[in-house]
């Protein structure tokens, strides 16, 4: 969100605009559309008397939930357990990747989405970064998982 004067130092004006950049993240069984026009109603019905609003929407995307119980998860938890000598935490992370349930949805096969990086390493934030030894053992899952995908049997 920002309004009014944004430099350093201090400006008594009442400024005349003001903007805001809203995201969603959906679960399963929301539709982008629906959600768009839940959220537009809802800044409609509260905004303040004498105020106009504008809204432009950009992007969107279904939301995708992984299954965890399909065979090839399993066989991606088995490869990370390997590699990093412990058992596989299986975590629910918001995210947006719209084509995840477009692949799910037109190909209908599993999306299997590893991730090796750590909190500490600020993701899609300032002073993102990612450790070498977490890519070296990311490649070494991937390995492990190609070994472990090999060995499932498929309709």
């Amino acid at each position: 969100m920002y309004s009014g004067f944004q430099e350093e130092g201090i400006k008594t004006v009442l400024p005349n605009k003001a903007t805001a950049k809203i995201t969603c993240r959906l679960v399963p069984n929301q539709s982008p559309e629906e959600i768009y026009d839940k959220l537009v109603n809802h800044i409609e019905k509260h905004k303040p008397k004498g105020v106009t609003v504008k809204i432009t929407p950009f992007d969107s995307g279904a939301p995708f939930i992984t299954p965890l119980e399909h065979p090839a998860i399993q066989a991606a938890g088995r490869a990370a357990a390997k590699v990093y000598n412990t058992e596989t935490a299986y975590i629910r992370s918001g995210g947006s990747i719209p084509i995840v349930a477009d692949f799910n949805q037109i190909l209908n096969i599993p999306v299997v989405l590893l991730g090796f990086s750590l909190d500490s390493e600020n993701f899609h934030a300032p002073n993102e970064h990612f450790h070498l030894e977490n890519f070296y053992k990311g490649m070494e899952t991937i390995c492990e998982y190609w070994y472990e995908l090999a060995k499932l049997q498929f309709d």
